[in-house]
């Protein structure tokens, strides 16, 4: 399970099987969409996955979708955000998980200059 930052959001990740799946909770939070579940009923099953994260009240079950599902919601959304955080996602995240493996700063200075940036406009992978 890895942490993606966005505009100093979280957005929960894993990978399984090459693919990346996104905790529909927090992509709903980036994108500004206020019920998870009412857009969870708008997409396929086949784009739903259901994956453990440790919380501080323990393990939870919780709802992810994958990269078409992401894709679903993006396309549909007319806010602003959702605009943003598709390309940011299509041109920077998604291309290098395909040729990496994953998507994060290269050094030790780039982590450090990343971490100690405010504004948080370059996001990260970082573990937890």
């Amino acid at each position: 399970m890895k942490d993606l930052y966005y505009g100093g959001t979280r957005v929960r990740t894993y990978i399984r099987d090459g693919k990346t799946y996104f905790m529909l909770k927090d992509v709903c939070k980036v994108l500004g969409l206020k019920h998870p579940g009412t857009v969870r009923r708008r997409l396929n099953e086949d784009n739903i996955s259901r994956h453990v994260v440790q919380t501080e009240g323990g393990p939870q079950l919780s709802v992810f979708i994958n990269e078409d599902g992401l894709y679903g919601i993006l396309l549909v959304s007319r806010k602003k955000e959702a605009k943003a955080f598709r390309k940011w996602i299509t041109s920077k995240v998604l291309p290098s998980v395909r040729k990496t493996g994953s998507f994060g700063p290269v050094s030790l200075v780039d982590a450090l200059h990343l971490a100690t940036n405010h504004s948080l406009s370059t996001a990260f992978y970082q573990e937890v």
